[in-house]
């Protein structure tokens, strides 16, 4: 893909010149690429989307009614998978997305269907039982579906489930977490779920925030990293939202619950990049227009941070009113949701952190 050389305001030299120094140098810097039109589909508002991890292909979850798209690396639309209903390979709201090889699950209701993603073949609906609960992120792997689930169950914060077997082999059990980590995880895209080789890694929306990890042979589990960041900020102690719904106080239900979350820091994405970095991205500010973003570089194999790199609200707010945050990867960039005006189409728009050279 070529790099789009864009105005100064927009250029990598004034990306360098606000990322923080780490020790005495930087390490990397977020290049701006040409957005990715998607181009043969009317996909209404772009709900989520997902980059495959090996193949130039992008699923996106559209409304009006709830689509889910298949899109070239260049944005061509390819077929849909699935249509709005209650019946087999239908759903009724934009669908979560997870895929792996040649299968993609999806999840638009309470049932998880399974698709081929080759043909467009519809392979089983349901793929698995119910889920006994609601998640926020999953992964699918070979004979593995890993589910971060959205409130605690027993009280396990990620289980693994074995899809030979159809039962859950692995859990990560965190049962201190405060009542503000459940509250922000309610928050759409809270938290992240990654794989490293056999571990899973995981991004608490609150609580300092920490990475925790999952060794799935072993069964070893801890805090993998602090991310020490100093604006990073929760209030222990959110409102008694449920309270506020028992008694029927539906504006100060939506006041208090729009108002916690932004005023408060949190993680909101964990990318594995293709150089073997992990990336942790967290937001904060008081508002849409002063919100910005902060990525957090990981060295895996040292569990150390090596740089972190700020992406100010000013730059992101001209990719278009909707760019809040990254939401998918694939090699070294990440992507954000950008509503082209001038082709009045919605595309995706790459970042991509590459090295500063000595």
């Amino acid at each position: 893909m070529a790099l789009l050389v864009l105005g100064a305001s927009l250029g990598a030299g004034l990306l360098r010149a606000q990322t923080p120094l780490i020790g005495e140098r930087r390490h990397f810097q977020l290049v701006p690429h040409a957005p990715i039109p998607l181009t043969g589909a009317m996909v209404g508002f772009l709900y989520r989307f997902v980059a495959h991890p090996t193949r130039p292909l992008f699923f996106v979850a559209g409304d009006r009614p709830p689509e889910l798209y298949v899109f070239s690396a260049d944005g061509r639309f390819l077929r849909r998978l699935g249509s709005q209903g209650e019946g087999p390979g239908e759903y009724l709201s934009p669908p979560q997305i997870t895929v792996w090889g040649d299968t993609l699950l999806l999840r638009g209701g309470p049932r998880v269907a399974a698709y081929q993603i080759s043909t467009g073949r519809l392979l089983a609906d349901p793929f698995i039982p119910s889920l006994p609960g609601a998640f926020v992120h999953w992964l699918l792997r070979p004979q593995r579906l890993i589910l971060y689930w959205h409130s605690q169950r027993r009280p396990a914060l990620v289980e693994v489930l074995d899809l030979a077997f159809g039962r859950f082999t692995h859990a990560l059990d965190l049962p201190t977490l405060t009542p503000a980590h459940y509250m922000l995880l309610g928050y759409a895209g809270s938290g992240g779920l990654a794989l490293l080789g056999d571990s899973l890694v995981l991004a608490t929306p609150a609580d300092e925030p920490h990475l925790y990890y999952l060794d799935l042979r072993s069964g070893r589990q801890g805090s993998w990293l602090v991310l020490q960041d100093p604006d990073f900020r929760v209030d222990p102690s959110p409102p008694d939202l449920e309270e506020l719904a028992r008694q029927g106080r539906w504006r100060a239900y939506r006041e208090q619950f729009v108002g916690y979350l932004t005023s408060n820091s949190r993680t909101c994405g964990l990318f594995v990049l293709e150089n073997g970095y992990l990336v942790v991205q967290l937001e904060h500010g008081p508002s849409d227009e002063e919100r910005w973003l902060r990525l957090i570089v990981v060295d895996p194999r040292t569990r150390a941070e090596v740089d972190r790199i700020t992406f100010p609200a000013s730059l992101r707010l001209q990719h278009g009113e909707h760019a809040r945050a990254f939401m998918t990867a694939r090699g070294n960039c990440l992507y954000l949701r950008y509503f082209w005006a001038e082709r009045d189409a919605w595309a995706l728009r790459p970042w991509c952190l590459e090295p500063i050279r000595p």
